[in-house]
């Protein structure tokens, strides 16, 4: 078997159970532990996972959530075709909820000639740059700025989403998994994009493939509650299929 379908076999079990130690790996791939602790340190490097002492988990963006700026510069090709087919789906006239995110950020760059549309966004960022529109209606959540971030978080954020409803909401993630759901690394975070799936008519999750079967700390909701993945090619076909299997629409883009 080649390298990269072992490292495959390892995101997949991982995938499966979490966590698991070294040594049940070089059990179940046939491989000593040495060959094991090389691939596990290659997909350490490309940010898939955690080591450990004498074992090894899925990578987890709770540790410590990088600012959005570093954020934005990474997988921005990625992020850019999610977006774009994100906003393909958005017709004139529709009611749409943005979360916070450095791809939902994304998308609002290919609406701005769109007609009629009302936007809700418990993003500042997001907020700043439709304001200037003129053929749209901004509702910005009202809340706590959360630090490092421009996502508008606590009860009157949540308050204000659940007296709305909309087409479609538009969520970023930080994981997802079909055991744990949606994750974010903030759980007042995870609040409010969870109102944002409730009150939306279809939700969709933008996603780029380093999230897909990463793990953090609060959960949003479960796969179940969600219609549509979009994300890129270079997500894992075992994870697509899974999630396929909870009856989540996955492109990939």
């Amino acid at each position: 078997m080649i390298v990269a379908d072992r490292r495959e076999e390892i995101l997949q079990l991982l995938y499966q159970h979490q966590r698991m130690r070294v040594a049940e790996l070089s059990e179940i791939l046939g491989v000593s532990e040495v060959t094991v602790r090389r691939y596990l340190t290659q997909l350490a490097d490309q940010g898939k996972v955690r080591r450990y002492h004498g074992w090894v988990a899925l990578a987890s963006e709770a540790a410590a959530e990088r600012p959005f700026r570093e954020r934005a510069q990474q997988a921005t090709e990625e992020k850019e075709r999610i977006a774009r087919y994100a906003a393909s789906m958005i017709p004139d006239g529709a009611t749409i909820m943005l979360s916070g995110g450095t791809t939902t950020a994304r998308i609002i760059h290919h609406l701005r000639d769109r007609k009629g549309l009302t936007i809700i966004t418990s993003a500042l960022n997001i907020a700043a740059e439709v304001v200037e529109w003129e053929s749209c209606r901004l509702i910005v959540c009202g809340g706590l700025v959360r630090d490092g971030s421009y996502q508008i978080i606590g009860p009157v954020a949540v308050d204000t989403i659940r007296q709305l409803t909309a087409d479609f909401s538009f969520i970023g993630v930080d994981g997802i998994t079909t055991r744990h759901g949606l994750m974010t690394s903030d759980i007042f975070e995870a609040e409010v994009d969870a109102a944002m799936i409730r009150a939306s008519r279809r939700a969709v999750v933008v996603a780029d493939s380093r999230k897909l079967g990463r793990t953090s700390i609060a959960v949003i909701s479960p796969v179940t509650e969600i219609e549509t993945l979009i994300t890129d090619q270079n997500a894992s076909p075992h994870i697509c299929r899974d999630l396929e299997d909870h009856g989540v629409e996955v492109i990939r883009v």
